[in-house]
């Protein structure tokens, strides 16, 4: 009952200040309505096959909707929120129109004029290759790099281990589907037509005669492109073997040379090519090969992709099973579509039906259609530089391996050149947290094996053996964040959540009795330091400095929230509950600034204690991080982290600004650590815009209005959690800025960025 009460009186409070607040955001509506609306174009001339981008202007914020009258002479994709692509497909003339509601719904025409393409014929390039009956003379090649590849356990790819899916949970659950839809981009034009004379002698012969004369390419429309052509005279030609399998140039080609694919011990052993970083995606490739076995019967081949979406593998079929006749060379051709997203894609030669020897020549891979429009990470504007002055840091949160909700962003140079542009800061969804690093099927290793691999054995540690922790992820996340410079917070040394059960137990097995206290402490000590000296020494190892990609951690998290479920065990299991006073908890902020000392860190790098709901404990977290900087000679918990999983309707802004202001009361500094804001029923995308705009006046009025005496710094980061709503955790609830793609850009986002300017 209490909790219904203090449900409702929050309402009230959110109600009588959104009146208060009527008048400054009456004013911004006007300058919004000075601004016309209007589409970009409002008539266009097109021929068939072209692609021209209509936009509608001073709309944002407000309902779009957009139609085609006469769709077999023009289509539309959206290309955002805000723009569409039309697309010319017969001659005639149509009407594209947008409807926008500003208070009432008012339409928008553009006339659309289709024109018949006009004929130019193609002149052949000398580096054209066209398909032919016979072998060229020389081998046209587009490399790729080749990357080490995995060796599969029964018949497939080894699959990363799972994570666990975030428990924490905001205090309202909303309902409500995303409503943005995810956009499509269309295939380019090409941009020029070549002359029909060609004005300079070509230099060199081409590597094969076309057997006839190339047709004309109306414009707008694709031409084919070889992408490899290889009779591997010269060498292997970026194939690699897969598995067990080796390759190498070898005699007896049909005119030549040919690759030799020997040493298969599984059906799935062959020749592969990667083409993940040369590949276009969304394309359409044909391939053809040439394929020979001298078994002395008749074996099968199978020509496959290797896709890796998500970090979910998958082994598409290209061409399916082929019989080989002894000793005939048989080509084997397929077609495949390239997905618009992946993190890696390899062609391969495999042989289903048993484990011999084969030969492979004359390969043709052929790019058929235009496929996918390279993304633009750019296109927007940048959320950290429009808040740049106002707080130090604007971050999200990645994933490099987690296979929960679509992770492996940070493995896709797409997302990271869209975070760099937009953020300065990220968080890891699981890789730092104890049970990735602290993970059960690491087991142990002895002291004196640790003491060699880097680890802080602390005085007067008693056990024999201690966990083996996994880096193997941290240090790929370190050379990423430096590659693409951006820092990172680290998250979480300390959680009553998310932590090995093993920790906690005898020899570090879950099925002993628990440690004691005492024990309990120096494990502690031992992890801190471990992974604090490992980060810190990979970092130097990168940049030459420690400290220069992490720059802050949390060491605690959600402490108020301590639970002990019978199922698990946990920091209560070994010391109870010590209310606000938690010895482990002070322990921990203690080793971890002792350790900063030894690399001279401990005033560049702020210890946080973080913590959800934060606006209904906010007394307790004062409390709690007094008592870990009790009796020190600094403040050695420096930063306060404010996770905000809110929803439009809770907190009311009143709520949330008095927990701001405690928070900033302490001197501390103060960061919005996982900032979601979820929409129930009956509540819009604008109903969202506004919400993210009112949180973020409200946390830039408390910066700037601050006082300064108190505390210098203030705000110093604000972390969206979600690079959009398809991939967050409470993905029903249309939380953050983007909707289906990185593409999909909602009201929320502009209205972000629109709270920070004046």
């Amino acid at each position: 009952m209490q909790k219904k009460q203090a449900k409702v009186f929050a309402g009230l409070l959110s109600m009588s200040l959104a009146v208060s607040l009527m008048t400054p955001l009456q004013g911004v509506s006007g300058q919004a309505a000075r601004r016309k609306i209007a589409l970009s174009k409002k008539s266009v001339t097109m021929t068939v096959g072209q692609k021209k981008t209509i936009r509608i202007k001073n709309a944002k914020g407000k309902r779009i909707k957009w139609s085609i009258k006469k769709k077999s002479i023009a289509s539309y994709k959206k290309s955002g929120k805000y723009a569409v692509k039309l697309t010319a497909k017969k001659k005639g003339t149509t009407t594209l129109t947008c409807k926008v509601k500003n208070g009432k719904w008012k339409s928008y025409r553009c006339k659309v004029k289709v024109k018949k393409a006009t004929l130019v014929r193609t002149p052949v390039a000398t580096n054209d290759v066209v398909k032919t009956t016979e072998k060229p003379s020389s081998t046209a090649v587009v490399t790729m790099p080749s990357v080490p590849t995995q060796t599969p356990t029964d018949g497939q790819d080894k699959p990363q281990e799972p994570e666990k899916t975030p428990t924490v949970k905001p205090t309202a659950t909303p309902t409500a589907k995303p409503t943005a839809t995810p956009t499509v981009t269309p295939t380019a034009k090409p941009t020029a037509t070549p002359t029909v004379t060609p004005t300079v002698k070509p230099t060199a012969t081409p590597t094969a005669k076309p057997t006839a004369t190339p047709t004309a390419t109306p414009a707008g429309e694709f031409a084919e492109k070889t992408y490899l052509s290889t009779g591997f005279e010269d060498g292997t030609d970026g194939f690699t073997g897969r598995g067990a399998a080796k390759v190498a140039v070898a005699s007896g080609g049909r005119s030549g040379n040919c690759l030799s694919v020997t040493g298969r011990t599984s059906t799935w052993n062959g020749a592969e090519l990667n083409v993940t970083d040369s590949i276009v995606k969304g394309a359409t490739y044909s391939i053809s090969v040439w394929v020979k076995q001298t078994t002395g019967s008749d074996q099968k081949v199978k020509l496959s992709a290797n896709l890796t979406v998500s970090g979910q593998s998958s082994y598409p079929a290209i061409k399916d099973e082929t019989t080989l006749k002894s000793g005939v060379w048989t080509k084997i051709e397929g077609t495949y579509e390239v997905p618009e997203s992946f993190s890696k894609l390899t062609f391969y030669v495999e042989g289903p039906s048993g484990n011999f020897d084969f030969l492979v020549d004359d390969l043709t891979i052929t790019q058929t259609t235009a496929g996918k429009e390279p993304f633009n990470p750019e296109g927007l504007t940048s959320i950290k530089d429009t808040y740049s002055g106002i707080f130090e840091r604007v971050g999200n949160v990645l994933s490099y391996n987690t296979s929960w909700n679509n992770g492996y962003q940070m493995q896709s140079d797409d997302t990271m050149k869209f975070v760099k542009h937009h953020f300065n800061s990220y968080t890891l969804e699981n890789e730092l947290k104890p049970e990735q690093v602290l993970s059960n099927w690491s087991g142990t290793i002895s002291v004196s094996e640790a003491k060699k691999l880097g680890y802080v054995i602390p005085d007067g540690y008693t056990e024999s053996t201690v966990a083996k922790l996994n880096f193997d992820s941290v240090d790929k996340i370190l050379e990423i964040a430096n590659n693409y410079g951006i820092q990172m917070r680290g998250h979480v040394m300390q959680w009553h959540q998310q932590t090995s059960p093993r920790f906690f137990h005898e020899g570090y097995d879950a099925n002993n009795d628990i440690v004691t206290k005492a024990v309990m402490d120096k494990r502690i000590e031992f992890y801190i330091r471990t992974v604090m000296k490992h980060v810190m020494d990979k970092e130097k190892s990168l940049t030459g400095k420690a400290g220069s990609l992490v720059y802050c951690w949390d060491i605690t998290n959600e402490y108020t929230h301590r639970t002990n479920k019978p199922s698990d065990t946990t920091w209560v299991d070994v010391y109870g509950d010590m209310g606000l006073k938690p010895t482990y908890v002070k322990k921990a902020y203690e080793v971890a600034y002792d350790e900063l000392k030894q690399y001279g860190l401990q005033k560049d790098i702020t210890l946080f204690y973080n913590d959800y709901n934060e606006y209904d404990v906010a007394d307790e977290i004062v409390e709690l991080i007094n008592y870990i900087n009790e009796g020190e000679e600094a403040k050695i918990c420096g930063g306060i982290g404010m996770q905000s999983h809110i929803t439009v309707n809770y907190p009311s802004l009143e709520k949330y600004g008095t927990a701001v202001d405690k928070f900033l009361a302490t001197g501390l500094q103060v960061q919005v650590t996982e900032l979601d804001i979820g929409i129930e029923d009956g509540q819009t995308e604008e109903d969202l815009a506004n919400h993210y705009s009112d949180i973020m006046k409200l946390l830039i009025s408390k910066q700037e209005n601050r006082d300064k005496s108190v505390n210098a710094r203030g705000i110093t980061g604000v972390t969206v959690w979600g690079l959009y709503d398809a991939i967050s955790w409470r993905k029903p609830t249309s939380c953050l800025l983007f909707g289906e793609s990185l593409e999909d850009p909602k009201p929320a986002f502009y209205s972000f960025l629109e709270a920070a300017t004046k």
